[in-house]
């Protein structure tokens, strides 16, 4: 009966182990911001987004998840969206950068009998090269009065790697980047 009880408590244990392992292994991406520190981010109250600058410019359908998310992320934190910029107290311009990255690896192997280092063995080196797309998604809020900009977060992620999700995922996803990268906006200043 005590050896019973003892695998019972052993077996709660390792899978109490391997669920905080699993949930230590989510990653989230991080996100780099910069700011204007004399800015007094206290009087925000309304948006607009900046217009394109080619009318014929198609959004994609990700890039219009994402602006939908951080309209949703936004009315969360307070703020409203305004139809012209006249009114907006800060206006939004986003954009996405895609950069071609490149991983080697290189993995070495020896076999065989070599107790004195001069008998027959055998070494084997292995390179692996991988290329693939990273997107950064740069979201810049400007204060349409000097036209400067005051605040900038971006946003990377390995291009693809949603691409068998269902369209409700990909709102999910979009939504979870949303509050990560706006987390920090308006930042916390001394004004």
């Amino acid at each position: 009966m005590e050896y019973q009880m003892y695998c019972m408590k052993l077996k709660l244990f390792t899978l109490a182990g391997l669920i905080l392992l699993l949930f230590a292994c989510k990653t989230i991406a991080p996100v780099n911001t910069d700011y204007d520190t004399s800015f007094n981010y206290l009087k925000l109250k309304n948006y607009a987004w900046m217009k394109l600058k080619d009318p014929k410019q198609v959004i994609s359908l990700d890039e219009r998840r994402s602006i939908n998310a951080i309209d949703a992320v936004l009315k969360e934190k307070g703020f409203n969206k305004v139809t012209s910029r006249e009114k907006a107290d800060f206006v939004l311009s986003s954009h996405i950068i895609k950069d071609k990255k490149t991983d080697v690896d290189s993995f070495y192997r020896t076999w065989g009998y070599y107790p004195f280092y001069d008998n027959w063995h055998h070494n084997f080196n292995q390179t692996v090269k991988r290329e693939y797309q990273v997107n950064t998604f740069v979201l810049d809020v400007i204060d349409p009065q000097n036209k400067q900009m005051i605040w900038r977060g971006s946003l990377s992620a390995k291009s693809g790697i949603y691409k068998r999700s269902t369209p409700e995922v990909r709102v999910k996803k979009a939504r979870q980047r949303a509050q990560n990268l706006l987390s920090s906006f308006p930042p916390k200043t001394q004004n």
